[in-house]
């Protein structure tokens, strides 16, 4: 046990372990509503149809009838490889996922490790892994590369290498680009950043070209799509101007704060050891490991960006997706900088004791995850939920021709149903933001005769939608099926905000039109 515990990968071990046995037991995370947004094009051409997405052709009507481009390229033929192999259903997406961000965590260890980190450090850097939860769209791959990237640099570190290395890192970052702009441009930020630090800090000469070429990427790639493949290049100027990422210019509101506390707690707790240590950091900055301070000033300044935007002009949803893979990071690097050599025990285990905190409060959803998670597991299965579906779907098939609207969990097993109009229920509308004031409007120009939604899309917008539905004359009749006898936390308002989306357990909404409603 002993041997275990001053193991510097333990933690990154028990993370894998945990993501294995939680999608064996459990087959989570399941996919979230943007998921089948970026899967269902390669889930369409596996059934025999072409490579569009017709789920969302009412709101991204080129990607859904024409060519599906809304985002880069890569991660597609990604997709399309694995689900070959393994089948195209929820399952299988997510089996793609869980195996991804094991990748990731492992590529983590070796920078941290690279940079040679103390082993409790690894222990509290490796302990945010569980922060993650949240991966389910391109931006996986993303982060697997642009990973990748920043390990390229960390050997460029090691005068032996540097030449190569940093030509490597500049691929890994054109792939990233590919996958993803934002990922692309949040790594490239890391790296120009971590190593015109570590010029600056052992006064060496700037590598000129690789720098120029890793900014010149994202353009070059711009005028590659625009000018040489205009397939690729409508679809992703569709999907550009409808996003509802960009909320403009804004005060970020409470709900941001709360979420960049749960998601970041371990960023927002180096500041206050870098107070408390100031005084020796100083004194020994000579002394700091060149590599290791340059990695920390280049991820914390990449961490800070995402954080800003996020806050006071993204959606603050980007805090978990992008700047929560780059925390275990921050965390390894920052402790051996914040963190002198000469700290005593105490203080040591002062620090220790903060960390578990921050973990604590950043690994709450993993937490249920894991406990509450197997109730509802147990209480109706991926399979049972799958089963229910189809079930469902073959009774509308021989009854009803109106459009079935799904959330994206359930859509990767109602695909098969080609003679059936599925609709994403996100994807109801041509609207910047799908605003959730839209989505009324949106049952009332389809019409839909069924909605099969999880817990989550149903307590999270579509509640409060079908009890206006119910009061529209054009509406005979809403009845509503929860497949749940375990209820979701999405079901309790107290819990929406703490742990969301752990349940398979489908809502059944059938809706009865009067006939002089029209089709």
């Amino acid at each position: 046990m002993r041997r275990l515990v001053h193991s510097p990968g333990i933690i990154f071990a028990l993370f894998a372990l945990w993501k294995i046995t939680l999608f064996s037991i459990t087959v989570q995370p399941i996919p979230a509503n943007d998921a089948y947004f970026y899967d269902g094009a390669v889930v369409n051409r596996l059934h025999g149809g072409t490579f569009v997405n017709p789920t969302v052709a009412i709101a991204r009507p080129y990607s859904g009838t024409e060519f599906f481009s809304a985002y880069p390229p890569l991660y597609q033929p990604v997709l399309y490889l694995w689900m070959s192999i393994c089948g195209a259903s929820a399952a299988s997406a997510a089996g793609l996922h869980v195996l991804l961000v094991i990748i990731w965590s492992g590529l983590v260890y070796r920078i941290l490790r690279r940079l040679e980190i103390a082993t409790w450090a690894m222990h509290l850097a490796g302990g945010f892994l569980f922060v993650v939860t949240f991966h389910d769209r391109p931006d996986t791959l993303a982060h697997v590369l642009g990973t990748g990237a920043v390990l390229a640099v960390v050997h460029w570190l090691n005068p032996v290498a540097r030449p190569v290395a940093l030509w490597m890192s500049a691929i890994l970052l054109a792939l990233t680009y590919a996958t993803s702009l934002q990922l692309g441009a949040m790594y490239t930020g890391l790296v120009g950043v971590t190593v015109c630090g570590y010029c600056w800090f052992s006064k060496a000469k700037l590598p000129w070209t690789p720098l120029l070429v890793m900014a010149l990427i994202p353009f070059g790639l711009l005028v590659l799509g625009k000018y040489t493949v205009p397939r690729w290049w409508l679809g992703f100027v569709e999907n550009a101007q409808d996003n509802p990422s960009t909320l403009g210019l804004h005060v970020p509101d409470v709900g941001a704060l709360l979420k960049l506390a749960r998601t970041l707690p371990g960023v927002l707790l180096l500041p206050l050891l870098l107070i408390a240590n100031g005084s020796r950091i100083r004194a020994g900055l000579r002394d700091l490991p060149k590599p290791t301070l340059a990695i920390f000033l280049g991820a914390t300044f990449a961490t800070l960006a995402v954080m800003v935007l996020s806050l006071c002009y993204l959606t603050p949803n980007y805090l978990t997706t992008f700047a929560a893979f780059l925390q275990p990071i921050v965390i390894g690097a920052g402790l051996a900088t914040v963190t002198p050599a000469g700290i005593s025990t105490t203080q040591r285990a002062i620090v220790v004791g903060l960390g578990c905190a921050a973990i604590g409060l950043g690994g709450i959803r993993a937490v249920g995850m894991t406990t509450w998670g197997l109730l509802c597991a147990s209480d109706v299965s991926y399979r049972d939920s799958r089963d229910r579906v189809n079930t469902e779907l073959d009774a509308i098939a021989n009854a009803d021709s109106r459009p079935v609207a799904l959330s994206a969990a359930y859509l990767y097993a109602a695909s098969g149903h080609t003679n059936l109009s599925l609709i994403h229920v996100d994807y109801m509308v041509r609207l910047k933001g799908a605003a959730t004031a839209s989505d009324l409007d949106g049952l009332l120009e389809l019409k839909p005769g069924r909605l099969l939604l999880t817990q989550f899309d149903y307590y999270r917008r579509y509640e409060h939608m079908i009890s206006l539905l119910r009061r529209e004359p054009a509406v005979a009749e809403v009845r509503v099926e929860n497949c749940a006898r375990v209820p979701a936390p999405d079901a309790i308002p107290s819990m929406r905000k703490v742990v969301q989306h752990i349940s398979w357990a489908p809502v059944i909404v059938k809706i009865s039109w009067r006939e002089n409603a029209g089709n």
